[in-house]
C-alpha cells in the first residue's frame, strides 16, 4: 500500500515537472514579446521625431527659397514689393498736413521741423530757417532725396513747395514714405518740414531719425554753399 502511494507521487512530480517545463518557454517567450514591443515602440519614436523634424526642415527650405526669390525679383512684377503691396496696401502712405500733424503712437516715425509750422505734433529735430528762397530750397532738399539709394519720388504738388518720396530698406525692401515740404519765411528765408514713416513694423530701429538726420546734414551743407545776396 505504501509502496503504491510513493509510485502514485512519484508519478505526479514527475507530471508536474514535465509541466513545469513545458509551459517556461511559453512564459518565457510572453516575457521576451513584451520586451520586445517595448523595445520596438521605444526605437520607433525617435524615427517618428526625425521624420516629422525632416518635414519641417524642407518646408522651411522650400519657404526660403520662395522668399529669396521674390526678394530676387523686388520691384518687378510678381516680386516682394507685389507681395508687400498685398498684405500691407500701396506703399505711399499718402501726405501730411504739417500744421495739424499729431503723432503716430507707434515708434516708427520721425520728425524734423519748425514749431511755427508743426505746433500740434513733438518734434524730434527742430529745424531752422535757411537763407534761401523756398524754391531754391526745394530743389535742394529734393536733391538730396533723390541721391539717397532706393528712394524714388511718388507725388509733386503744383501749387505748394511739398514733395513725398518712397524710400525702401537695402535688404527687405521695406517702404517708407518721406514728406519734404518747404515754407516761405519773408523774402530770401524759408522753412523746412520733414517727415519719414514706416509702413511695416511697430519700430523702426531708429531707420527714419537718422534718416532725416542724413538730409538735413546734407541740406545744411548745400545751403551753406549757395551764393549770398
Amino acid at each position: 500500500m505504501a509502496s503504491s502511494s510513493w509510485r502514485a507521487h512519484r508519478r505526479f512530480g514527475a507530471a508536474r515537472e514535465a509541466g513545469s517545463s513545458a509551459s517556461s518557454p511559453t512564459r518565457q517567450n510572453l516575457i521576451h514579446g513584451r520586451v520586445s514591443l517595448v523595445e520596438e515602440g521605444t526605437s520607433s519614436l525617435p524615427e517618428a521625431v526625425l521624420s516629422v523634424a525632416r518635414i519641417f526642415a524642407v518646408a522651411a527650405l522650400v519657404i526660403a527659397a520662395g522668399f529669396a526669390f521674390l526678394l530676387w525679383r523686388g520691384e518687378e512684377p510678381g516680386g516682394i514689393d507685389d507681395v508687400y503691396v498685398l498684405a500691407f496696401g500701396p506703399a505711399d502712405l499718402g501726405g501730411v498736413d504739417f500744421a495739424r500733424l499729431e503723432r503716430r503712437g507707434s515708434p516708427n516715425e520721425a520728425l524734423a521741423c519748425n514749431p511755427e509750422i508743426c505746433p500740434s505734433a513733438v518734434i524730434d529735430v527742430e529745424t531752422p530757417v535757411y537763407p534761401v528762397a523756398g524754391g531754391r530750397l526745394r530743389e535742394i532738399v529734393r536733391d538730396v532725396i533723390m541721391a539717397r539709394p532706393r528712394a524714388e519720388p511718388v507725388y509733386s504738388a503744383r501749387w505748394e513747395e511739398a514733395d513725398r518720396f518712397v524710400e525702401r530698406s537695402a535688404l527687405m525692401r521695406y517702404p517708407d514714405t518721406i514728406n519734404a515740404q518747404v515754407f516761405g519765411a519773408g523774402q530770401g528765408r524759408s522753412m523746412l518740414a520733414l517727415h519719414s514713416r514706416s509702413q511695416i513694423g511697430y519700430s523702426d530701429l531708429g531707420v527714419n531719425r537718422a534718416r532725416i538726420d542724413a538730409i538735413l546734414a546734407e541740406v545744411a551743407e548745400r545751403v551753406a554753399r549757395e551764393p549770398q545776396p
